[in-house]
């Protein structure tokens, strides 16, 4: 149990802590040298063998083991000055030292010890796991950051001091009976060690809800004089790393939903009645965003007599417009319920909700204004700019020959009768809803709701899946070539199930060989959220796919029925529907609709139509004839970006904006080592370190 004693000071500062044992190494004596003679040691000990005592502290020595099992290290562990001026430390050069934590302690809350990196790999192993390594460099113990090592909680904080040292702090959290760290300049110092009371917390899967309550604590506050509206907040105590997330409901005398609940986060809930009689809440405790673990009611209930039940306003206009062809569309109101009023180009038209219209050359704006019911003031307008073709050719330049978009759903929570049950058809694709399938194997049936979507992913309405699998039946549109669409994700894991063939992972993870068929995942990483396309080549019948916080939209199906036609150039165009012109945007006589490029193009310049490749020499500069040019000079010499722990001059994480040059947007991204796995550091404007290599700044 960590009752917080510890708090750890990053760069090389130490652990400041209650500590019920402490070492600084001071009273062992500067320049002894412990381990193998031949490996600069002055005094020998061989490993697994004890070489000296600090403040009653055992240490042992044990072999430093290669990135590349299974080659060790054996040298020495040096007492040596601190290079502060004051005290000592312990150098583990290419050897690892092993403390007896359990021969002080017997049972510990918190351990940590500050260190300082120059260089080289390192080692970390905890109560008799096995050795865990680094990659080369400085700092790389923050790679155990937030993992857990022996039964015990690692957190590493620190930073870069100059250009060759990391200082920071290493962290356990539990009970360490042994600690073994070493490195190849890897420096020890200020070892604190703060005693737990040996009570463990039991599995919360295994309690009822008495204990849970017991070791919790529930404020209830009212914001309002007629307890219309309460501040609900729990402190999950020592529950807190067990439990995912909370959920609250308020009920009636009979057991029915009524009023409303708002989560704000850290264990805070606005709770607004709308009932006449007293309400109950109701408090349901999930572990891993599965099923709850348990339900109950809390004690106590909100009073809230003769309270007015207010009916909120809500009104959400939108539609779908269709072309038919011959300069006519089909419009589908698919907004909240209330009464329409169309505009067309801002001229009033009677309509209702389904209704065909002629659109005046080149496009009209089409609004319609939806008016609640029961509240004259709550209105919603939507506007589309609608473009027809005015042939009986209705065919759409779109690469999609079916394409469930869900802009003909309605707008908000979606009502699933059950699975398996069709919930909506679009282009002759059959929506419906199943369970959810967790790594464990056990499943969920969560929810659905059409929202609006993010500029990043899908465009108009989108399905958000909230623990559920959204399942299309492409039964009905004939064999298959190629289905994509897009997501985004928020988190959680995912499912993806093709003809059968089920993957259980998260969505960035899912690219390869599925069944009978090959998927392929691109995707952008954003704050807080991953967004992109997933494409699917084969032939697709049934696409199932899950989330917990995802965002699906635009499912394109690509048929493999339609007949092939003349493309002489292979660019998906074919020859009968091309059409020459200039193809180049920055000319003067660029033709937009052009789909073959007739060497026409205006570039003000007499080399206009200039197709010359130059070649030249990989040792030499690059040709300056260049379209668009980054050198780096734009930026001041010594400019840096990447990972805070590294002090760079602009702290970034992956996928990060950096600068733009010459108009182009310069990104920030890991790198992702085959042998050392990913990798984060930092990019960094400098002078070229050849003669050869580029000129200026690289």
């Amino acid at each position: 149990v960590h009752d917080g004693t510890v708090v750890p000071i990053a760069s090389g500062s130490g652990c400041t802590a209650q500590c019920d044992v402490q070492t600084d190494f001071d009273l062992l004596t500067s320049g002894t040298r412990y381990g193998a003679i031949g490996g600069g040691a002055n005094v020998a000990v061989s490993p697994g063998n004890l070489a000296t005592t600090s403040d009653l502290v055992p240490i042992y020595l044990e072999p430093l083991h290669e990135i590349v099992p299974p080659n060790q290290y054996y040298n020495f562990l040096g007492v040596e000055p601190s290079p502060t001026g004051t005290g000592q430390e312990l150098w583990t050069n290419n050897i690892a030292a092993q403390f007896d934590i359990q021969a002080v302690v017997d049972v510990t809350d918190t351990v940590c010890i500050a260190f300082r990196d120059q260089g080289g790999f390192e080692n970390l192993w905890i109560n008799g796991a096995a050795p865990q390594r680094t990659p080369n460099g400085y700092g790389g113990l923050v790679v155990f950051d937030g993992t857990t090592i022996g039964g015990v909680d690692v957190h590493v904080s620190g930073a870069m001091v100059g250009n060759f040292t990391y200082e920071g702090v290493l962290t356990l959290v539990g009970d360490v009976d042994k600690l073994s760290i070493g490195g190849q300049e890897l420096f020890l110092d200020d070892l604190c060690i703060s005693e737990g009371d040996g009570t463990a917390v039991p599995d919360i899967t295994t309690v009822g809800d008495t204990t849970f309550l017991d070791g919790v604590d529930i404020q209830l506050t009212s914001l309002d004089a007629d307890g219309c509206q309460s501040l609900l907040s729990i402190d999950l105590g020592l529950w807190e790393d067990q439990v995912d997330s909370l959920g609250i409901s308020l009920t009636d005398e009979d057991g029915a939903v009524a009023g409303s609940v708002q989560n704000l986060g850290g264990g805070q809930f606005l709770l607004s009645g709308s009932s006449l009689t007293p309400l109950s809440i109701n408090l349901s405790v999930f572990v891993l965003q599965t099923i709850p673990v348990l339900v109950m009611e809390i004690p106590g209930i909100i009073d809230i007599p003769d309270c007015p039940i207010d009916i909120p306003c809500f009104a959400h206009a939108a539609f779908a417009a269709m072309d038919i062809g011959n300069c006519v569309a089909e419009f589908n109101y698919i907004g909240t319920a209330g009464n329409l009023d169309w505009t067309f180009d801002g001229v009033p038209v009677p309509a209702g909700n389904v209704f065909a219209h002629p659109i005046a050359q080149p496009g009209q704006l089409v609004c319609v204004t939806v008016t609640d019911f029961n509240d004259p003031n709550c209105t919603d307008t939507y506007c589309q700019y609608v473009i027809v073709e005015c042939g009986n050719d209705t065919t759409q330049v779109d690469s999609c020959d079916v394409e469930f978009t869900h802009e003909l759903m309605p707008f908000g929570p979606v009502t699933i009768p059950g699975s398996g049950v069709t919930v909506a058809s679009e282009d002759g694709i059959d929506l419906s809803f199943e369970d959810i399938v967790y790594l464990d194997g056990s499943t969920n049936f969560g929810s659905a709701d059409i929202m609006n979507a993010q500029p990043e992913a899908g465009d108009g309405q989108v399905l958000w899946l909230n623990n559920l699998s959204a399942v299309y039946d492409l039964t009905g549109v004939g064999a298959v070539e190629e289905v994509k669409f897009e997501f985004i994700d928020y988190g959680g894991l995912e499912n993806l199930r093709i003809n059968g063939s089920l993957l259980v992972d998260d969505i960035d993870n899912m690219g390869g060989a599925l069944g009978s068929v090959n998927v392929f995942v691109a995707y952008n990483t954003y704050p807080g959220f991953i967004a992109g396309e997933v494409i699917i080549t084969g032939n697709v019948q049934e696409l199932a796919v899950a989330g917990q916080e995802f965002y699906i939209d635009n499912v394109c199906v690509i048929t493999g029925d339609e007949e092939e036609c003349a493309d002489t150039d292979a660019d998906g165009i074919c020859d009968e529907d091309e059409v020459a012109g200039c193809t180049d945007p920055s000319a003067s006589n660029y033709d937009p609709n052009a789909t073959d490029d007739d060497g026409s193009c205006d570039n003000g310049n007499d080399n206009a139509n200039d197709t010359t490749e130059v070649i030249t020499n990989f040792a030499g500069p690059c040709p300056s004839s260049c379209d668009w040019l980054v050198d780096f000079g734009s930026q001041p010499l010594g400019t840096s970006w990447g990972d805070p722990a590294s002090a760079p001059t602009f702290p970034a994480t992956p996928g990060s904006f950096m600068f733009n040059e010459g108009g182009v947007d310069m990104f920030i991204d890991r790198n992702d080592n085959l042998f050392f796995g990913p990798t984060y550091n930092m990019n960094i404007i400098t002078n070229s370190p050849w003669p050869t290599f580029g000129t200026g700044q690289v």
